[in-house]
């Protein structure tokens, strides 16, 4: 197994800073906006027609 190096996509370096606000949001997410919430309404109504089929029991 190759270990990550300091360019691979799976390594992220923080600055101290950044990496607290990073956890901290983590920890604490945001509550979701009406934007968001509405984001998702569009994306379950447009994944509900899909997914629209009966199925058969042959």
């Amino acid at each position: 197994m190759k270990a990550p190096s300091d360019i691979s996509p799976d390594v992220t370096n923080l600055k101290p800073c950044d990496h607290q606000a990073f956890f901290e949001a983590l920890d604490s997410p945001a509550s979701p906006t009406e934007a968001l919430r509405a984001a998702f309404r569009r994306r379950k109504h447009l994944r509900a027609g899909k997914h629209d089929f009966t199925q058969s029991d042959e």
